[in-house]
């Protein structure tokens, strides 16, 4: 089973860079975003009133999004391919298994 729902090409920035937004069939939890940062640069605001984390994979791309929340934003770096797009997407698809909600 799939833990992506559907994505969305939400603009194109000036600098070429691609943000698009990805629909979940789950809520986003800590456990999923912590499998999903690794290896990468995690800010993680529990603190805030909506619990706010941003996954940074340099050059490549940035994650956003609120835990709870079925939608996460990210925004692909310039010169970014289709092929690291895809994993991406297969990663997320990874973590959820990991924990057999996907």
């Amino acid at each position: 089973m799939s833990i992506v729902a559907a994505v969305r090409h939400l603009e194109t920035c000036l600098d070429s860079s691609q943000v698009k937004e990805v629909e979940l069939l789950r809520s986003m939890d800590e456990a999923l975003m912590r499998r999903l940062a690794a290896g990468t640069d995690l800010e993680y605001r529990p603190e805030f009133p909506r619990p706010y984390y941003r996954i940074t994979k340099r050059k490549t791309y940035v994650i956003q999004g609120v835990l709870g929340n079925r939608t996460l934003r990210v925004t692909f770096s310039p010169g970014t391919s289709a092929a690291e797009e895809a994993e991406l997407l297969e990663l997320l698809e990874r973590c959820a298994a990991e924990d057999g909600t996907a």
